[in-house]
């Protein structure tokens, strides 16, 4: 970031950042792709890691949904989207340990706390199975997060990141 000076330096300075975790902060994205694998072959469908891959971010529902149309063999209801998310959730659990902030995450936040710049988490899995990312960030109560459960539409709506900027203190955006 050489020449761009200080924040206090800058035209338009940033009033509010909010930040996903997988793959932004937290180094899990390749874990979630993992245990979503896991948890389709054990239901009895194989899916290539890739076609899960570059869904991972998406609401659990969605990338069943998603994989469901794309293998096509049978359809996911209700019940299996469910059955699906629960066993991600617990074998992303036991997988965490190996996940980690990404580099300069800890730093960045600490930096965004120390200099009062309000910033806070907008991220699609519920808490239980992001609150080890949180810890492992060093994350404070005071830190705004949103999960999915905060919000009617999770991503790739908008709905989280317009939740957590209300919790930041900003107005929603009129759309």
């Amino acid at each position: 970031m050489e020449g761009l000076g200080s924040l206090s330096e800058l035209e338009n300075p940033v009033k509010a950042l909010i930040f996903d975790l997988d793959g932004t902060l937290v180094d899990s994205v390749y874990a979630h792709t993992i245990t979503w694998q896991q948890a389709f072959r054990e239901f009895g469908l194989e899916v290539p890691a890739w076609q899960i891959h570059y869904r991972v971010g998406l609401s659990g529902p969605l990338l069943v949904k998603g994989i469901g149309r794309l293998i096509g063999k049978r359809p996911i209801n209700d019940w299996a989207i469910k059955h699906l998310e629960k066993r991600h959730a617990a074998l992303f659990r036991d997988s965490f340990p190996n996940c980690g902030p990404l580099p300069g995450a800890r730093s960045l936040l600490e930096f965004l706390r120390k200099s009062k710049i309000a910033h806070g988490i907008a991220k699609t899995g519920k808490r239980p199975e992001i609150k080890p990312a949180l810890k492992a960030l060093g994350l404070t109560s005071k830190t705004p997060i949103v999960d999915s459960t905060s919000v009617e539409r999770a991503k790739p709506d908008a709905d989280l990141f317009i939740t957590c900027q209300q919790k930041l203190g900003f107005p929603a955006p009129n759309v």
